[in-house]
């Protein structure tokens, strides 16, 4: 009977720091720039260690400052009548929260309005003002 305390206490241990290991793998993800690689590692902390909390809220937080960045990314583009800037930002945004309304809408939004228009000139839609996360990759 202890034998088998002792191996759950040892276990539980053992859960915490692959637990650790995998929230400070996904902050230096993010830290990087990986966003969604280093989301899937902070909500696979939680998944180890479901009893600490602080993975979980820092989950979302994060998660909810990368979706509103390329959401605001996004609406710049498309304000400035740059569609595939602005479809790739929206894209970003789903690619992180797959269930948002307001990414779902805008791309609608932008695919409509982007074949309504003639095509953009390439140097506009490369423009250095436009972060690079939200050019197309033939800039």
């Amino acid at each position: 009977m202890s034998r088998l305390i002792i191996l759950s206490i040892a276990l539980l241990a053992l859960a915490g720091c692959a637990a650790q290991r995998a929230f400070d793998q996904g902050r230096e993800l993010i830290d990087a720039g990986k966003i969604p690689e280093g989301l899937a590692k902070i909500d696979e902390a939680y998944k180890l260690d479901p009893l600490n909390r602080s993975y979980r809220e820092r989950y979302f937080r994060l998660r909810d400052f990368a979706v509103q960045r390329y959401l605001a990314l996004a609406e710049k583009a498309r304000a400035s009548d740059l569609f595939d800037e602005a479809q790739a930002a929206y894209q970003q945004a789903l690619v992180v929260d797959p269930a948002n309304a307001r990414a779902t809408a805008g791309l609608e939004k932008t695919s409509r309005r982007a074949t309504s228009r003639p095509p953009m000139r390439r140097s506009r839609r490369c423009s250095p003002r436009i972060p690079a996360i939200a050019r197309p990759s033939s800039c």
